[in-house]
């Protein structure tokens, strides 16, 4: 059907086999799903009303085309058209969110007690060989923000691990949950030291064989400086919401972000618009400052 709609004039199929039914659009591409699947087996035994809600108000005639000439003025392609531009709206809000979640997370490092060594080294007076130029300290920052997007689209994906031990106390995902707590935002640094362990365990073979994780092996979880630092509860899940959600306008409802949905493109342009900036870091007097 994927094929049949990518070579005709017709621009939306349905295909099923009584049990679960797909819709498909006509999509140039082939490596992706271009199919929303509903299982209508589950929905009718297991009662999901809301999914036979969407399944009603998706695909029932008045959504549909004609004819193939009329496919371009349907509901459905409307629908279509308006979910690539709230997807391009998303996009622009994510490259803010990893921004700020940039800007936050540097200052939360700057400011915790425990990493003097890391003021000491970052300071403009400081000229050993192991010194920390903003770029240095802005690339160890893009590279930690990009292990958490890398994790939430995978996870999102089901493409980590099964172990629910892991959904449940390793995997990034579940600092979403945290968000919402209160009682989480301390000035404690468990969390940090938590994902910390994430890291070897994504890195080193003998300990991702034990929550069914296959291992990483590429740089982007490569020791950095970053790692020795602390930053306390409060100021990474501050940072992480900015991850974890977005915001049209500054007035609107924050909703969250489907990392299920991003493409590896739209993750290549967040970062090829973030290596616009020039980090600068200012007010060595006191506690530095990191800003864009």
């Amino acid at each position: 059907m994927q094929e049949y709609l990518n070579r005709s004039e017709q621009l939306w199929g349905i295909v099923t086999n009584g049990l679960v039914l797909r819709l498909l659009r006509d999509s140039t591409y082939i490596r992706r799903q271009a199919y929303v699947e509903f299982d209508l087996a589950a929905i009718l035994e297991d009662q999901h009303f809301q999914d036979f809600a969407a399944l009603y108000r998706l695909l029932h005639r008045t959504r549909l085309p004609r004819t193939a000439a009329e496919a371009q003025d349907c509901l459905l392609e409307k629908y279509y058209q308006h979910s690539i531009e709230q997807g391009g709206r998303v996009r622009d809000r994510l490259r803010d969110g990893v921004e700020e979640c940039l800007k936050r997370l540097a200052n939360g490092y700057l400011r915790h007690p425990a990493n003097l060594e890391l003021r000491r080294r970052i300071a403009p007076d400081y000229s050993d060989p192991d010194k920390i130029k903003p770029e240095d300290l802005y690339r160890q920052l893009l590279r930690l923000v990009y292990r958490f997007l890398f994790l939430l689209v995978s996870e999102d994906r089901g493409l980590i691990s099964p172990d629910p031990i892991y959904r449940e106390h390793y995997g990034v995902a579940r600092l979403r949950r945290l968000l919402d707590q209160r009682g989480a935002y301390t000035e404690h640094d468990d969390l940090w030291h938590s994902l910390r362990v994430l890291w070897k365990v994504l890195s080193d073979e003998r300990l991702s064989s034990l929550l069914q994780v296959a291992p990483l092996n590429g740089e982007l979880f490569a020791p950095i400086d970053l790692d020795h630092c602390a930053i306390t509860n409060r100021e990474l899940l501050e940072a992480f919401w900015h991850l974890a959600w977005y915001q049209e306008t500054p007035s609107s409802p924050p909703r969250r972000v489907n990392y299920a949905a991003l493409d590896v493109e739209e993750l290549g342009s967040v970062y090829e618009s973030l290596l616009e900036y020039h980090p600068h870091v200012e007010g060595f007097g006191q506690t530095p400052h990191f800003d864009l």
